[in-house]
């Protein structure tokens, strides 16, 4: 429950900030919710509209408490909360939002307007301040710095004030899009580019400037002819002060024309759930949820994050329905025509169900960068497979990967393809019935159960994991491999005294000449199964990172894929296993230079904090 104070003026460095609070998946997921820790994420500063929106809301909560009173002509004996009773019993989104904005000052809330606003007059088109942030994007492009370089680059694009230079903007951040694998947008950034610069300019006044741009386009296209060449031939470039720039290898297939065996996310498979799915507007935005599983602090923090959006919204030039349907009951019989606007309650209930979705269900859109150690031979760089390094783009919501359970043992991972594209892949057998899950904190041989559960609560307020690696608290067990009998299903420890008899700790009550040959073929999977895992990494790393054969990883992935099956190792070990969380991890590996959009740099690149001349830049 939320803090029961009777003051409501809350200081702005308290507030919560809505966007981080965690969503519990419902019931259809887990039978065994996970318990939120009670304090969110602090964020000391926040936008002045926000501010006084949220003082408003916090004044209508008062109004109705004093209405409440004089209404019983008594004092209520329960204590006051930051929300109005009833929030408390709402069931849908729909009926959160329709709490606060049924109130008339709620709705004819207005934002003042930017030049009055500090962090809005920052935030006002400005060529220079574009110009600063893509100087700051060159930087960062040139440190191989991606998801740093993205962000200046976008940031430019939305401060230019002339179509000139929001063209250079576009143009340049189309570079970054094509070195993680967004075809489409980088196709859609040019042609923005070409349409601001060449038919929003007055051709005889721009004639230099366009003689500029022709030389700098000429310049672009062969940079980029050379490093089409570097990267057939391994070579590196050479810089303009004769310094050695390595060279930069992409790897950014497309997604694949049939789909693997193990990929779950198929375009002829589906994710079925208990409720049907959702065809219009109306079925959007006010599902049931369970209030039981959610804290209604952070309920009501993001009701009202939600309904301020859908005034930024009103700000930024969206019809939306303020007056007669602003309110209307999406339940009933409503028929909006394609020219009615739509109703501003509806818009806020959507804004809410996706606040509290992102959180929790969010992906994080990646792009795995493999270091290479300098070698003494520069055709075949040495993949440094202990360094891997995930670069973070973005965060997006893909509906069937964020309705997985988190579990410390997962048994789906995720691998980002070009163009935005994820696919969900299985790292082992999954039984009819079984749930779909992901890891939050790592696998629980990296981290001790304290350690994991500091992690969830940190980074996603999740105070008390519910999975069966916490509950049963499998980083405590013992590192060697146990089997399991095919004759009893019971345990079998893999310890065998010299005159060939079992361990007296052993649980199965097979003959010993039977158990002793399981042994024997077990332990030789297993000693199988550890040589290659030494084995495979080696083989990529005597190889050209763009060069890698796919037959080759894919045989890799076939044999990864078989140990892992009910059929090897996944079914006679028992977990925990040491072995079983190390082939997955490598197929994990695998399947991301497969099917992923990575790159590879040396590790020059990574260790190098010196600031490099930005004029190399394709668009300066």
């Amino acid at each position: 429950m939320g803090p029961k104070n009777t003051t409501l003026r809350v200081p702005p460095e308290l507030t919560h900030y809505p966007s981080e609070a965690p969503r519990h998946q419902s019931n259809a997921m887990s039978e065994t919710p996970m318990k939120l820790a009670p304090v969110g994420m602090i964020r000391p500063r926040l936008h002045q509209d926000f501010q006084r929106f949220c003082q408003l809301a916090a004044t209508v909560v008062m109004e109705t408490w004093n209405t409440t009173e004089e209404s019983n002509e008594c004092e209520t004996t329960s204590e006051p909360c930051l929300w109005p009773a009833e929030f408390a019993r709402c069931m849908t989104d729909f009926e959160r939002v329709s709490v606060l904005m049924r109130h008339s000052t709620i709705r004819q809330f207005n934002l003042l307007p930017a030049d009055q606003t500090p962090d809005c007059r920052s935030s006002l088109k400005c060529d220079s301040k574009s110009d600063e942030l893509r100087d700051q994007g060159n930087c960062a492009w040139q440190r191989r710095q991606i998801p740093q370089a993205l962000s200046h680059y976008t940031k430019a694009i939305f401060y230019a004030a002339s179509s000139e230079r929001r063209a250079l903007a576009l143009v340049n951040r189309s570079c970054v899009l094509a070195h993680v694998g967004a075809h489409q947008a980088v196709l859609d950034d040019t042609a923005y580019a070409r349409t601001e610069f060449f038919e929003t300019r007055n051709v005889i006044r721009g004639l230099s400037d366009l003689r500029h741009v022709n030389s700098l386009v000429d310049r672009g296209v062969e940079r980029c002819d050379s490093l089409s060449r570097a990267a057939r031939s391994a070579i590196e470039l050479t810089g303009r002060c004769g310094e050695r720039n390595p060279s930069l290898h992409v790897h950014h297939p497309d997604p694949p024309a049939l789909v693997p065996g193990s990929l779950v996310t198929g375009a002829d498979q589906r994710l079925e759930c208990q409720h049907p799915w959702m065809t219009n507007c109306l079925s959007v935005g006010w599902l049931p949820t369970r209030p039981k599983l959610h804290d209604v602090s952070l309920l009501w923090q993001n009701t009202v994050a939600a309904v301020f959006l859908t005034h930024c919204l009103k700000a930024g030039g969206y019809r939306l329905d303020w007056d007669d349907n602003c309110l209307l009951n999406p339940s009933g019989d409503t028929l909006l025509v394609d020219e009615q606007p739509l109703p501003t309650s509806w818009t806020a209930a959507c804004m809410l169900q996706q606040l509290l979705a992102l959180s929790y269900a969010g992906q994080d859109v990646t792009c795995t960068t493999y270091v290479n150690r300098n070698s003494d031979v520069p055709d075949i760089p040495e993949v440094i497979w202990d360094r891997i390094q995930v670069d973070k783009l973005g965060k997006a919501l893909y509906p069937i990967i964020g309705l997985r359970t988190v579990s410390c043992d997962s048994n789906t991972h995720t691998v980002h393809m070009a163009d935005g594209v994820c696919a969900l892949f299985t790292l082992k057998p999954i039984k009819c019935g079984e749930l779909f899950s992901r890891t939050r904190s790592g696998q629980f041989v990296e981290y001790d159960r304290m350690e994991s559960q500091n992690r969830l609560r940190c980074n996603y307020l999740i105070e008390d994991c519910r999975c069966v690696i916490c509950r049963e608290n499998w980083s405590t067990e013992s590192p060697s491999p146990m089997f399991c009998c095919p004759q009893c299903q019971d345990i079998i420890p893999l310890i065998v005294t010299d005159s060939g008899d079992l361990s007296s700790e052993k649980s199965c009550s097979c003959p010993h000449a039977d158990l002793s040959s399981i042994l024997q073929r077990y332990s030789k999977s297993v000693q199988e199964a550890e040589e290659e895992l030494i084995r495979i990494p080696f083989y990529y790393q005597c190889l050209v990172f763009h060069q890698f054969p796919r037959q080759l990883l894919d045989k890799h992935i076939s044999f990864l894929v078989r140990m892992l099956g009910s059929d090897e190792l996944n079914g006679v070990l028992v977990r925990p296993s040491q072995s079983l969380c190390k082939l997955q991890n490598l197929l994990r590996q695998l399947l991301a230079l497969r099917h992923g959009c990575c790159v590879t740099e040396t590790d020059l690149v990574r260790t190098n904090n010196e600031e490099l001349d930005c004029s190399n830049c394709l668009i300066s």
